[in-house]
Order: C-alpha cells, then structure tokens, then sequence
C-alpha cells in the first residue's frame, strides 16, 4: 500500500479547517482522502495553539537548564544612607571571601577616607579572626546585629 503525499499548502489548508473552522476531522478526513492519524500528526506540525505550548515548553526546559547552570550565590553591600549598592561578589559558592571581596569592590568604588561601620549579622563567618583581620587591615569598623533581629 502506498502512502499519498500532501503538499504542505494542503496539510496547512487541512489544519486551518481543523482549528480555525472547527470542521470535524471525519469531514476533512473524507474530502482530502487523507487518515486520520495523518490530520493528527499535521495538527501537531502546524497549528499555531501547538506551536507556541512547543514553544512554551522548550522554554521552560531552557529556562531550568540556565537556573542549574548559572546557580550562584550573591553578596551585596548596601550604602545604608543612600540606599545604594556600592559593592557586589557572585559565585557558584557560600564562603567567606565572596562577602570580602564585595566588601573590596566597595573600597575601591568609595575610597574612604576615614574609617567605615561595616554592618553584619552574628555568625562564624563574621565573627572568625580571618574576618576581624581583614577590618582591621582595611580600616573597618564591625558592627553586628543583636539575636533575633
């Protein structure tokens, strides 16, 4: 048995009637002498409700596929009087020197010239010699929140 074959204007004129016209497929099936699972299959190809839920989900893959991949944690220093972040460290992950290397950038944009409140919350990370070190070597000042606040 031989298939027939449609051109692609006939199939996208089948689908039209398909969707747009909502003829029933047993009636474009009967005028086009073409299967049922043939209409199916171009419904698939052509129709633009399933081209852009396609579309929608090739998205959806890339959109995970870029979360996993650009995975970063972010630290940002914020000018408590202007509201402005003068400082800023991404990486793929939590330690320490990502907070000390925004606290760099922050220096090197402000270059002050006297010595600075750093503001932190309580944890090993802000209360370790390396971190008082580094304030001290940098003119900082620390400050930190009390518990619970």
């Amino acid at each position: 048995m031989s298939r027939q074959r449609f051109p692609e204007e006939s199939t996208i004129e089948a689908v039209t009637q398909l969707t747009e016209c909502g003829n029933p497929i047993a009636r474009v099936t009967n005028h086009l002498g073409a299967s049922a699972h043939s209409l199916y299959q171009w419904r698939k190809r052509y129709s633009p409700k399933h081209a852009k839920s396609a579309k929608s989900v090739d998205q959806q893959n890339e959109s995970r596929r870029l979360k996993a991949e650009l995975k970063r944690d972010l630290a940002l220093l914020l000018d408590l009087r202007s509201r402005q972040v003068i400082g800023w460290s991404m990486q793929s992950r939590i330690d320490g020197e990502r907070v000390q290397n925004a606290l760099l950038m922050a220096l090197w944009r402000r270059q002050p010239k006297q010595e600075v409140l750093v503001h932190s919350k309580q944890g090993r990370r802000f209360s370790s010699s390396d971190w008082q070190d580094f304030l001290k070597a940098h003119r900082l000042m620390p400050s930190m929140s009390l518990r619970g606040n």
